[in-house]
């Protein structure tokens, strides 16, 4: 049986820790990329393999934002977008002439000047 001390028992749960945590931190980035829409299993495995780290800042740093759903087909779709790719219906006011997203609250097109 193996007799150890205070220190030793330490060290090895303070590596427990940091193991659990960082094997929780994969299957965060695993699913936080599915979710959006990301190659999951690409940055997954960069994660793991690209050392000290530098993989998981990555991910962090060049993630895509989340999607949105429309409201009338319920399909995800890239935010930012003014139509529903897959259905046409219109998510966002867009400027008459220039055909760009406004705001609310605008009373000209922030692009083209035209009042809306």
């Amino acid at each position: 049986m193996l007799n150890l001390g205070y220190p030793e028992l330490m060290i090895i749960l303070v590596g427990v820790c940091i193991l659990a945590a960082y094997i929780a931190l994969i299957c965060y980035i695993y699913r936080d990329a599915r979710s959006r829409g990301m190659p999951h299993v690409t940055w997954t495995l960069l994660a793991i393999f690209i050392p000290s780290g530098i993989g998981i800042i990555l991910y962090f740093i060049l993630r895509t934002p989340p999607l949105v759903y429309c409201t009338q087909c319920r399909a995800p779709i890239s935010p930012g977008l003014a139509y529903c790719p897959h259905c046409g219906r219109a998510l966002a006011s867009t400027c008459p002439q220039c055909k760009r997203i406004s705001q609310a609250g605008w009373t000209h097109c922030g692009w083209c000047g035209v009042r809306l």
